[in-house]
């Protein structure tokens, strides 16, 4: 379950058979599934499985979204974080310690369709942004880091700074 989180999925490094993998993990992940945390689904575990999906599955803790024929999968994964989805799921949480929705609950959520066409484009602009938005995390991460080891340095010593 902490593998995903907002969109960002974390590969595992260690490989197992569909055999021997634990009896939560045996949901099947295709290309293009969209997959949203049913478990405190409010941390926003959600992703989109743009990727060869071969040798993956996932927990039970998650629902798989299939696009169908006239869907765009990346524009249902966009819609997840929408006012309207999240309203509707916080409808449908149960339990207050590990609050959760049914997997079959969320085949209830409605998405809005527009045409084929409309849906393409705003997954597409959504999807600039979010790449956009990943480049600049990664720029601020990569200044956090530096200004921690300039810190470091310039209170050890090793660097001076002329007064």
């Amino acid at each position: 379950m902490s593998s995903v989180k907002s969109g960002i999925i974390e590969f595992p490094t260690e490989k197992v058979t569909f055999s021997d993998s634990p009896s939560r993990a045996r949901r099947i992940l295709k290309r293009d599934d969209v997959i949203m945390a049913t478990v405190r689904p409010n941390l926003l575990g959600f992703g989109y499985a743009n990727f060869d999906t071969k040798y993956y599955i996932c927990s039970t803790g998650f629902a798989l979204i299939s696009h169908k024929e006239n869907s765009v999968a990346q524009f249902i994964y966009q819609n997840l974080y929408s006012r309207n989805v999240e309203s509707q799921i916080n409808k449908l949480i149960v339990g207050s310690n590990y609050p959760a929705i049914n997997s079959s609950d969320v085949q209830n959520i409605k998405i809005p369709y527009p045409p084929f066409k409309e849906q393409q484009k705003i997954a597409s602009i959504l999807s600039a942004v979010d790449d956009k938005l990943k480049v600049l995390s990664e720029k601020k991460t990569n200044y956090q880091e530096l200004k921690q080891g300039l810190m470091q340095q310039l209170l050890t010593g090793k660097i001076r700074v002329a007064i």
